[in-house]
């Protein structure tokens, strides 16, 4: 009785507990079987899987044409934005490095955050 109330107390521990402790998580791999069981939650996990495969997809599609994008306006538009007297200096800045614009544009195109400061 004496070491169960220490062990409840936290004063007496017993070595090897977190070895158990991976053993109650290896109880979680109990639902594989009912995945395995109902054929339409394999289904709708079958389907979820590929949905994000496809969003991911669609992401590295959207960042490759961002990088593009503002590789041709650090080109092209910086030398003509360094002319023009921007009232805030992150538009002055928005195209000085392929990253800021690419910040730039994220910010704009996909956020819609702000299109009329520097526009």
């Amino acid at each position: 009785l004496d070491v169960l109330l220490q062990m409840i107390s936290g004063k007496l521990t017993l070595p090897y507990t977190s070895m158990l402790r991976t053993f109650r998580l290896l109880r979680l791999l109990r639902a594989v079987r009912l995945i395995e069981v109902c054929p339409s939650l394999r289904h709708i996990l079958k389907g979820f899987l590929s949905s994000i495969q496809a969003m991911m997809w669609g992401a590295a599609t959207i960042l490759i044409l961002l990088v593009m994008v503002s590789i041709f306006a650090v080109e092209f538009v910086y030398p003509v934005a360094r002319a023009v007297d921007f009232d805030s200096a992150w538009c002055s800045e928005a195209f000085v490095s392929v990253q800021s614009a690419v910040v730039f544009f994220f910010a704009n195109s996909l956020v819609g955050d702000s299109w009329e400061t520097c526009a």
